[in-house]
């Protein structure tokens, strides 16, 4: 609820033009920590941050997606995101086609484009002003935007999966409760 009243608090400043979400401002509030969390069973430390609106994955160049939520590693795995496109849905009725556009939810990490992360040269990343990635869908949660509590537990979930650790190692708890 906390997270709610100030996501409310940041857009009424940000519409009275008090603060400014635009990420291309170095001065803008388009996002804020919510929270911290220690994940001991697969040693990692992890800081939770919302974005007041969905906002562009990348801040120089329209891809279509748009993310809501970050969760930023204290180790080496990348960033996650909690993101949604807006997708065509075309509906063929006899000789009518009824297109709507349905936004959908998936959560992705972080895929370095630009410059290249296996290159060995100082000089690429000297010479990029602002690298560039891709959205990895990892995992889809449909066309309901998820709490950030939800996201974070769907996100945990397939984290452990991938590194083989039940989630539920008392019972149907979720990961956020266990750890």
């Amino acid at each position: 609820q906390l997270c709610d009243v100030l996501e409310r608090l940041v857009l009424d400043s940000a519409s009275c033009n008090l603060l400014t979400l635009d990420q291309t401002d170095p001065d803008n509030m388009s996002d804020f920590c919510i929270g911290q969390i220690e994940l001991q069973r697969l040693r990692l430390s992890v800081t939770m941050f919302r974005y007041c609106k969905p906002t562009p994955y990348l801040a120089r160049f329209n891809t279509g997606v748009f993310k809501r939520m970050r969760w930023n590693w204290l180790s080496s795995p990348p960033s996650y995101y909690l993101c949604c496109e807006d997708t065509p849905n075309i509906h063929a009725d006899s000789d009518k086609y009824d297109i709507t556009v349905v936004r959908m939810w998936s959560i992705g990490q972080w895929v370095q484009v630009k410059p290249d992360p296996n290159t060995e040269s100082i000089v690429d990343w000297v010479l990029c002003d602002v690298p560039e990635g891709d959205f990895e869908k990892l995992l889809f949660l449909g066309e309901q935007e998820p709490s950030s509590h939800r996201a974070t537990d769907q996100l945990l979930k397939l984290l452990m999966s991938q590194e083989g650790i039940s989630p539920h190692p008392g019972g149907p708890q979720s990961p956020l409760q266990v750890l």
